[in-house]
């Protein structure tokens, strides 16, 4: 919440994952969201109770760093190649 109220410029990276793409692998369907300068503008607390589902909705503004891309989006799936 100090981020927040402080108005600090932070980086934030989710990692979402699903099912396995083979049974016994190892590797994932899923997708990697990094943004690498972004400041949290509005957090409002959800209310809830023990043992609720938590969702929270966050308003940001992203930066340029100078260095990353602004916001990296990486999927990967169980395809090996496209139009190859």
């Amino acid at each position: 919440m100090a981020y927040y109220t402080d108005q600090d410029v932070v980086a934030v990276e989710f990692n979402l994952k699903g099912a396995l793409i083979a049974v016994g692998g190892a590797m994932y369907y899923g997708v990697d969201l990094i943004v690498p300068r972004c400041k949290i503008k509005a957090a409002p607390l959800p209310a809830g109770g023990v043992d609720d589902n938590l969702t929270q909705e966050f308003d940001v503004e992203i930066f340029d760093d100078g260095t990353n891309s602004p916001v990296e989006i990486i999927g990967y799936n169980a395809q090996a190649a496209y139009m190859g």
